[in-house]
C-alpha cells in the first residue's frame, strides 16, 4: 500500500536514545521525605490523589520526551515514503544501478533508422537523468572482453565515452551469466538500494534461477513484426547442368517475416569480383534453395559469398564459402584386391576429371600424411588390420572423411571394428537375390532437392545387413540412411560414407538409375576434403589444434595450436602451416537467434523480475522513491519539545499554589 525508506539510514541507531528518557524515569526516582504528624488520615488520601496526577503528568512528559529524540533521529535520517495517492515522488535514496545493454546480433537490426543498440543507449541516457551523484552505476554490454576491461562501479552516472564504439558481439554472454555478474558487482557497492536494468530486444532467453536483486528488463524493440532475409546453407560442389559437370554454388535464402518479399537481388561474390546475380521472389515465412553456376574459378583456393540486400538487418545478410580446385586431384583407394567396383570406378574418374590420379596405395604404405595429399580415401577391405584402424581412427581424429565400399566376404574382425567405431551392427546377409529399394531420404543434403521416382521397381542387392546399435565411436552414432530397402540401408552417412551393394550380383537396375551415380557424386563432394566442405565452420568453433598461423578477416593473428581458441568473426580465415602452405577457411554465423521469428519474453515467473514498457521512465528507481519527509518529523520534534516546555512550566506554577 505504501512504502518508507531511509536517504541515511545508518542513522538510525541513534534511535535507540528514545528510551533513555525511559531508563531516567524507571530508575531514578525521588524517595520522598518522611514528616510525621499526629493525624495522617486526610494527608493521606491528599498524597494519593496527588500521587496519581504526578504519575500522569510524568508518562505525558517521558512520552513527549521520547518522541522528541526519536523524530530528531528520523528526520536526520531523511525517509522518504511512497502513498498510493501520489504517483511519483522527488527523490530516491542513493542506488546502486547496473546496465545491462544487450548486444547480441539481434540488436543490429534498424527501427526508425537507428539499430536496437543505439536505442538501448537512448534508454540509459535517459533513466541517468533520474540519477544523482548520490548513486553508482556500471554498465555490461554481451562482449565478454569489453566487460572485463571497462565493467567498473562509479560514483554518480556513466561517462559518455562508455558508450563510445558499442557494437554488436558475434559471440555474446548468455544474459543469465550477465545478470548473475551484476549481482555480484552490486553487492561491493555496500549500498542498501540496488538495481538492474537490462536494455534488450525481449527475444526469449534464460534467466538464474535464483534473482536477489530486482531486475527489470526494457524493450527496445517497438514494430509489430520482423522483417528480415537470410543467406544460409552455401555449399559448393559439382552437378551435371545442361548435359555437362559444372561447379555450382547452393544457397537457401529465407524470408523470416510475415511479409511477401518480392524482386530480392542476391549476388554471387567470388575472389574479390560480384560475378553474378539474380532476382528472387519469396512468400512469408519461405526457404527457397537456389544456386550460382561458377565459371570462373581460379586453381587452388578460391573464396567468397552469397548475399542478399537487407538494409534493416545485416549480420545474416552473408554466407561465406571457402574451396580448394586442385589442377591435379587425387582419390587414394585401399582395396586388398587391386580395385574397386567398376561403377564406383568410373564415377571416381568423372570426378577428378583429365588431370586427376586415381592412385590405388598398399596397405603397408600407407601414412597418416598421405591424408594430406587425396581428395578422400576410398577403403574396399574384407578385413581391417590393426595398423589400418588405427588409421582410420586417426583419420576420425582429424576430421577427414572416407569412403567405405561393403564387403559381402567382411570377416568378424571387421565387422567388429565397425561396430566399435560407427555403431553399426553389421551381419552376413543369406542368399543372393535382389531387394527393391523402398527410399530416397531427400532431407539429407547429399540427395538435396533432387527428385527420385522410386515408383519405377528400381532393386538392388545388399552386401551385408546393417542396423545401428547403441554406444559406438566414442558417442558418435549419428546415422543417416539416404538409400533402403525393405530391410537394410545401401547407402549411409556417418559423417564417412558406407556403399552397402554386392556389385557381383547382376540384375540390380538401380546401378543404370540417373539416381545412383548423382548420390555416389554427390557423396564424393561430401567426404572431399578440398570440395568446398572442410573449411566450413562457425562462430565459436575451435580450430582443429595444428600448428601454424591463423589470420581473422580483420587481420589479427593467432596460434592455430592453442587449446582455448575459437572462432570469434565470420569471414574468411586464412590458416598457414609450419612449412607456410595456405588454407582458406570460411566462418560464418553459429547462432541464428538473429534469423528467427521475433519472440518476446512476456510471462516471467520471478517476483523480482518485472517487464516496463513504453513508460518506463516513470518506473525507473521507483522501487524506494517517494516524498521526502523530514521537514514534518522536524518540526513535530519541535512542537512536542515546545509542548513539553508548556507542560514543565504549568506544573510547576500549579505545584506553587
Amino acid at each position: 500500500m505504501f512504502g518508507l525508506t531511509f536517504l541515511n539510514a545508518g542513522i538510525l541507531i541513534a534511535a535507540l536514545a528514545a528510551i533513555i528518557p525511559l531508563l531516567i524515569h524507571l530508575f531514578i526516582k525521588n524517595k520522598p521525605k518522611k514528616i510525621y504528624f499526629s493525624s495522617l488520615k486526610f494527608l493521606r488520601e491528599i498524597i494519593e490523589e496527588r500521587r496519581k496526577r504526578m504519575t500522569l503528568n510524568q508518562l505525558i512528559l517521558l512520552i513527549l520526551r521520547m518522541l522528541v529524540i526519536l523524530f530528531v533521529v528520523l528526520a536526520i535520517a531523511r525517509p522518504v515514503v511512497r502513498l498510493p495517492f501520489v504517483t511519483r515522488g522527488n527523490f530516491h535514496p542513493p542506488t546502486a544501478v547496473a546496465f545491462i545493454l544487450d548486444t547480441s546480433p539481434s540488436m543490429d537490426y534498424v527501427i526508425n533508422q537507428k539499430t536496437q543498440i543505439q536505442h538501448g543507449i537512448d534508454i540509459i541516457r535517459n533513466i541517468q537523468r533520474e540519477m544523482n551523484d548520490r548513486d553508482m552505476s556500471i554498465l555490461f554490454t554481451s562482449d565478454l572482453l569489453r566487460n572485463t576491461l571497462n565493467s567498473r562501479l562509479v560514483h554518480g552516472t556513466l561517462h559518455d565515452r562508455e558508450f563510445a564504439d558499442i557494437g554488436f558481439t558475434w559471440t555474446p554472454e548468455p544474459l543469465a551469466r550477465l545478470i548473475t555478474q551484476a549481482e555480484r558487482e552490486l553487492e561491493q557497492s555496500r549500498f542498501l538500494h540496488k538495481e538492474i536494468y537490462v536494455i534488450t530486444d525481449m527475444q526469449h532467453t534464460e534467466l538464474p534461477d535464483e534473482i536477489n536483486i530486482p531486475v527489470s528488463f526494457i524493450s527496445t524493440f517497438t514494430d509489430s513484426i520482423r522483417i528480415n532475409l537470410s543467406i544460409e546453407n552455401v555449399v559448393i560442389k559439382k552437378e551435371p547442368i545442361d548435359g555437362s559437370l559444372q561447379r555450382i554454388a547452393e544457397f537457401q535464402v529465407v524470408n523470416y517475416s510475415p511479409v511477401m518479399q518480392r524482386d530480392q537481388i542476391v549476388r554471387l561474390h567470388l575472389n574479390g569480383t560480384t560475378v553474378a546475380e539474380k532476382m528472387i521472389d519469396l512468400n512469408p515465412y519461405e526457404r527457397k534453395t537456389d544456386l550460382f553456376v561458377i565459371n570462373n574459378e581460379s586453381l587452388e583456393w578460391n573464396s567468397g559469398w552469397v548475399e542478399v540486400r537487407n538494409d534493416r538487418f545485416i549480420p545474416d545478410n552473408r554466407y561465406f564459402f571457402a574451396f580448394y580446385s586442385d589442377p591435379e586431384p587425387k582419390i587414394g583407394v585401399v582395396s586388398n584386391i587391386g580395385h574397386i567396383p567398376r561403377p564406383l570406378e568410373v564415377l571416381a574418374n568423372i570426378f577428378i576429371g583429365e588431370n586427376g590420379f586415381l592412385d590405388y596405395i598398399p596397405q603397408d604404405n600407407l601414412q597418416l600424411s598421405d591424408r594430406d595429399n587425396y581428395h578422400f580415401l576410398i577403403f574396399y577391405l574384407d578385413s581391417f588390420s590393426t595398423r589400418i584402424q588405427a588409421f582410420i581412427q586417426e583419420l576420425r581424429n582429424n576430421d577427414f572423411r572416407s569412403m567405405f565400399i561393403l564387403s559381402p566376404n567382411m570377416n568378424e574382425a571387421a565387422r567388429r571394428f565397425f561396430h566399435t567405431t560407427y555403431g553399426l551392427e553389421i551381419t552376413p546377409l543369406p542368399g543372393r537375390e535382389v531387394l527393391p529399394v523402398t527410399a530416397f531420404h531427400q532431407w539429407h543434403r547429399i540427395i538435396g532437392t533432387f527428385d527420385f521416382n522410386t515408383g519405377m521397381n528400381l532393386f538392388a542387392r545388399p552386401a551385408v545387413s546393417i542396423s545401428p546399435t547403441s554406444g559406438g565411436g566414442r558417442g558418435r552414432v549419428t546415422i543417416s540412411p539416404l538409400i533402403t530397402t525393405q530391410s537394410t540401408p545401401l547407402v549411409i552417412e556417418s559423417n564417412d560414407v558406407f556403399i552397402n551393394i554386392d556389385f557381383s550380383v547382376t540384375g540390380q537396375n538401380l546401378l543404370s538409375h540417373p539416381s545412383f551415380p548423382i548420390i555416389v557424386y554427390r557423396a564424393f563432394s561430401w567426404i572431399s576434403q578440398f570440395d568446398g566442405h572442410m573449411s566450413n565452420y562457425a562462430i565459436g568453433d575451435a580450430f582443429r589444434h595444428r600448428q601454424g598461423t591463423l589470420r581473422s578477416p580483420s587481420g589479427d593473428e593467432f596460434d592455430a595450436s592453442l587449446i582455448g581458441f575459437r572462432f570469434s568473426e565470420p569471414g574468411i580465415w586464412t590458416y598457414t602451416d609450419t612449412a607456410g602452405s595456405r588454407s582458406l577457411l570460411a566462418v560464418n554465423m553459429s547462432d541464428y537467434e538473429n534469423q528467427s521469428r521475433h519472440n518476446p519474453m512476456t510471462e516471467i515467473d520471478n517476483e523480482n523480475v518485472n517487464i516496463l514498457g513504453n513508460d518506463y521512465i516513470n518506473r525507473v528507481l521507483t522501487q524506494d522513491m517517494g516524498n521526502e519527509i523530514w521537514r514534518i518529523l522536524l518540526w513535530s520534534a519541535l512542537l512536542f519539545l515546545a509542548t513539553e516546555m508548556l507542560l514543565v512550566l504549568f506544573l510547576q506554577k500549579k505545584a506553587k499554589v
